[in-house]
């Protein structure tokens, strides 16, 4: 078992790294990408001591700089939702808790930014980024009694902040 393993490793490894056959052209590579993903987040330090983790979405769009190279400019950006909190809670008199109204508060981060990527065309393409952009944090509460007409009149933002970020991955 384990020298079957070892040769099927091999054989892949020589698949991934070989070259093109003699008779065979080479496609040139696009010279943009989309990329979309979602996004996990594990929220850290006293940070991490408040709130759980997160679940988003984001978008990277890649340009190719010149034809044959490896160097991109990259632009990307994204959200995280790390909260998200509904409590029924009652009118006053003379309703009480026959028609209640819902507290929602919700907890997310967006970001964007620009900077350059390297990456290496091939069965196995790693790569690696950096970019330079802003962050918004943001937690906002809401009171929903069903009519949408008066839902907007009781938002409330808690916190919310702009900053500048630095974003590095591959």
């Amino acid at each position: 078992m384990g020298r079957a393993m070892g040769i099927l490793a091999g054989v892949g490894i020589a698949l991934a790294v070989a070259g093109d056959a003699t008779g065979q052209e080479r496609l040139r590579p696009p010279r943009a990408y989309l990329d979309l993903d979602l996004v996990g987040a594990d929220a850290v330090g006293e940070f991490g001591q408040r709130v759980d983790g997160g679940f988003g979405g984001q978008a990277a769009f890649r340009l190719r700089l010149t034809p044959q190279a490896p160097a991109f400019l990259r632009v990307d950006g994204g959200f995280v939702v790390y909260g998200y909190e509904r409590i029924g809670t009652c009118y006053g008199s003379p309703y009480g808790c026959r028609i209640g109204p819902d507290v929602t508060t919700t907890n997310t981060v967006g970001y964007m930014g620009v900077g350059p990527e390297i990456a290496v065309e091939g069965a196995i393409a790693p790569y690696l980024f950096g970019t330079l952009g802003f962050s918004y944090f943001s937690t906002q509460s809401s009171l929903s009694g069903g009519d949408p007409y008066y839902d907007d009149l009781f938002d409330t933002r808690h916190v919310s902040d702009l900053v500048l970020s630095t974003r590095a991955g591959g």
